[in-house]
């Protein structure tokens, strides 16, 4: 807009004065700037506009932003592991409940549900078994933790499958109960034979005699002493400081452990098994994902891959872990992290399902709960066996739980304890001394090099010229 400056006098009416009067000037309102209306959504400013620099900035090129890693994104205290792991067990649920009621194992492709589902169990174990190793520092106190989550409700079951499914069975299936206590598979073996985890008599008195699955009565817990194994394996690790310092060779041992399957798988000779191989190469790699939690990106598009991966090993090959084992440990973490789905942490039933649904379901067999149809069958024991569930986890696991910080764990000798460090106290640090006072340079009158030189030769005492003698 062109604004024409005029006179600042007029001789129009009403502004004219007598002479000698000044004539007052008049002032021209300044332009007004013009007005700068926002850019339209579309992003381009409208014609004779100009849009603002934050505006414009935001229209600009956006900056790449990578995902955030594994130990940015997972929470300790806010994760969905919880919910995975109940759901996984139910998963271990229901697939031995069609093996015990219709005599079929649910399978994906080449893998079975539960066996799927148990290895990422395991995932999840090897991933919170190194977090709790590194997080408290002691091989005793980390023996003691694993020690009172696995071994307490573990004999538990036991007892409860000795002194009350057992008897409950023979009188279902017309069985006398004097063998339960003087036959060669008599409680009591039963009991002793299984009480270092690993199951060596499966039975009672060879009951039950019927079913899909006779003889059995303590299906899943076989696995418990693989887990146990896992744990001692992945202690030793720590207690050679591999861990901390050298997680490259627990990445070789994983890589090793997984190349081993791929050869198993393809039909090489070995010396252990795929099915010797299987639980501690996921156990490790759980583990492993902990350690290397800092270089692991949470990707949806790394999920969508992994899910691709997991779909052509299960279908494609003989063992699904010879291609997609470290697949599943990611898919598995990233949902760890991503879900919104949360538990309580007071309150896990999942290790107490995983031990009592295989002895419920054998008993809904012989009760005939089978007629509900096989829908209504795996809906009624699992709800059973997540009432043993919870009165396990209320009056045997949480109570357990409470001792893990019992004083004895780290008792020494008196005379062998070694001193800890006390963080919380701060060191006095000597008093400084106070600082020296500069002396003040000479002042003579010469030059600096004039000065060095003759202090040099020693004609300056303290801070006056020495007299010289006179010239011969």
């Amino acid at each position: 807009m062109r604004i024409e400056r005029h006179d600042l006098t007029s001789t129009g009416a009403g502004t004219h004065r007598g002479a000698g009067s000044p004539t007052p000037s008049r002032r021209v309102p300044a332009p007004r700037a013009a007005t700068v209306l926002p850019a339209p959504r579309g992003g381009m400013p409208r014609p004779g506009h100009s849009a603002p620099a934050h505006r414009a900035a935001r229209q600009g090129a956006q900056p790449h932003r990578r995902p955030p890693h594994l130990a940015e994104a997972f929470d300790p205290r806010d994760n969905a592991i919880g919910v995975l792991r109940l759901a996984l067990v139910a998963v271990v649920a229901v697939a031995h409940g069609v093996q015990i009621a219709a005599g079929r194992a649910p399978v994906i492709g080449s893998a079975g549900v539960g066996e799927l589902a148990v290895d990422a169990l395991f995932v999840l174990s090897g991933f919170l078994a190194a977090r709790s190793y590194l997080r408290l520092g002691s091989l005793r106190r980390f023996a003691w933790h694993r020690f009172l989550r696995i071994v307490p409700g573990f004999w538990a079951c036991l007892l409860l499958t000795a002194l009350v499914v057992a008897p409950l069975v023979a009188l279902l299936s017309g069985r006398p109960l004097l063998p339960l206590l003087t036959g060669p598979d008599s409680a009591a073996s039963y009991l002793g034979a299984n009480a270092l985890l690993s199951i060596q008599q499966p039975g009672i008195a060879g009951l039950p005699a019927a079913g899909h699955e006779p003889g059995v009565l303590t299906g899943p817990l076989t696995t418990l002493a693989a887990g146990a194994l896992c744990c001692a394996l992945l202690a030793a690790l720590g207690a050679l400081g591999l861990l901390r310092r050298r997680i490259r060779l627990v990445a070789g041992l994983t890589g090793g452990l997984w190349v081993l399957t791929a050869l198993a798988a393809a039909g090489f000779p070995l010396l252990a098994s795929g099915a010797a191989l299987r639980l501690p190469l996921v156990f490790l790699l759980g583990a492993l994902a902990w350690l290397l939690a800092r270089h692991i990106p949470v990707s949806g598009v790394l999920a969508a891959a992994c899910v691709a991966a997991l779909s052509a090993g299960t279908h494609l090959l003989p063992d699904y872990r010879a291609l997609a084992a470290p697949a599943l440990a990611y898919l598995l973490l990233w949902l760890a992290v991503r879900l919104p789905l949360r538990s309580s942490p007071s309150w896990d039933a999942s290790y107490g399902l995983y031990l009592y649904h295989w002895p419920v379901q054998q008993v809904l067999v012989l009760l005939g709960a089978t007629s509900l149809t096989l829908p209504g069958f795996l809906a009624f024991s699992l709800g059973v066996a997540l009432l043993l569930a919870g009165a396990s986890w209320a009056l045997v696991e949480r109570p357990a739980l409470a001792g893990r910080g019992a004083a004895w764990v780290e008792f020494h000798l008196p005379g062998t304890a070694r001193p800890q460090p006390q963080p919380h106290i701060r060191r006095q640090e000597p008093a400084a001394a106070p600082a020296r006072r500069a002396r003040p340079p000479r002042r003579t009158g010469e030059s600096a090099r004039t000065r060095l030189a003759r202090a040099r030769s020693g004609e300056y005492v303290g801070r006056h010229a020495a007299p010289q003698p006179p010239d011969a």
